[in-house]
């Protein structure tokens, strides 16, 4: 069975054929019984979850980057953080509505194990290993559209301009890149939550807000 067959089958784009199930049963040494009381139990994440809007900011990236094969976790995650801090420069509001704490790969959201697990869970996302240039890679499949009516329209726009602008960069690059984004280099400690307001105090390099007052 090919990977693309078995995520419609999760996905629910695909019914199982009674061979594929005993198959399947077979493979994860359990009964068929158990194989469909296990995957009934899985729920949809609803929209009033907390995480909701994390959730499909990611699941938003990873539609427009899955054919990239630069984009894995380290990719996903600088991605995410220019996103938000760009939308908060120009509008004063982030995007999915996480923190970001700063680690030495740079700023990462608080969210993002626990979200990539409940889209996975969820069977939003399939979670592949792959090598890029001789690293290893962790990489997300999205097995499912983004729901595009939680999003503003600034927000798709500067989503869509930031995965313009990096979304073919590499995870050295853009660790690189964040390192010098004054909210990053003003947050102290290692671990610490980084501040959305320091963004107005941004070099003209990394600073969008001119961008903004330009269209306007």
């Amino acid at each position: 069975m090919s990977r693309l067959t078995y995520a419609n089958i999760e996905s629910g784009k695909r019914d199982i054929k009674k061979k594929e199930l005993e198959k399947l049963a077979h493979i994860f040494e359990t009964s068929v019984e158990e194989l469909i009381s296990t995957t009934m139990k899985t729920k949809t994440v609803t929209k009033d979850h907390p995480l909701y809007k994390m959730m499909q900011t990611v699941l938003y990236i990873l539609s427009k980057t899955a054919g990239k094969p630069n984009v894995g976790k380290i990719v996903l995650n600088k991605l995410l953080y220019f996103a938000d801090f760009n939308h908060y420069e120009k509008y004063r509001e982030s995007i999915s509505g996480d923190s970001y704490i700063k680690m030495p790969m740079g700023p990462i959201p608080k969210s993002i194990d626990g979200v990539l697990a409940l889209l996975e869970k969820s069977w939003y996302i399939q979670s592949i290993t792959t090598n890029y240039y001789g690293y290893t890679q962790q990489k997300f499949i999205p097995t499912r559209s983004p729901d595009l009516t939680i999003f503003k329209a600034t927000e798709t726009q500067e989503l869509d301009e930031v995965v313009e602008q990096y979304g073919d960069k590499n995870g050295k690059w853009m660790t690189d890149y964040s390192h010098g984004d004054m909210p990053y280099q003003a947050t102290e400690k290692i671990g610490e939550t980084i501040d959305y307001e320091l963004v107005h105090y941004r070099s003209p390099v990394y600073s969008v807000s001119t961008m903004v007052n330009e269209r306007n």
